[in-house]
């Protein structure tokens, strides 16, 4: 495993969380009835991290534009947060990406990564809520 997947397998578990690989060999964690998943480049040297969550909420028939305008704005309005319609036009993605420096600085990044991307689909739902009104 490399060398900078097996620090965030650390950190994670460090933090009480039981991270796992899945099938692609890619980071999963499941919390409070969400999975998000971590991706790490291949080369050893780049300390970034890319932390996604999933089709967190899908989208009604209908309200395609409402989803891709809430969307841009989360995206626009919150720096750390990538708010994006999936490919399919189905469901409602959001990621994070980082570089860090040391362990201190992931769990730093990690932290406030995952508490973002746990209020996200209420933020998404009061953003599309406002833009019906």
């Amino acid at each position: 495993m490399e060398k900078n997947k097996q620090l965030v397998m650390k950190v994670l578990k460090d933090m009480g969380y039981e991270p796992e690989l899945d099938s692609d060999q890619d980071i999963r964690l499941c919390m409070e009835m969400k999975e998000f998943y971590f991706f790490m480049p291949d080369e050893e040297e780049e300390c970034y991290v890319n932390i996604v969550l999933p089709q967190f909420t899908g989208i009604k028939e209908g309200k395609e534009i409402l989803a891709l305008a809430t969307c841009n704005i989360m995206t626009r309005d919150m720096k750390l947060l990538k708010v994006y319609v999936e490919k399919n036009h189905e469901s409602v993605s959001a990621s994070c990406d980082f570089i860090y420096t040391d362990e201190d600085s992931l769990k730093q990044n990690i932290v406030c990564s995952m508490e973002v991307m746990s209020i996200v689909k209420t933020l998404y739902r009061r953003k599309c809520a406002e833009l019906e009104n």
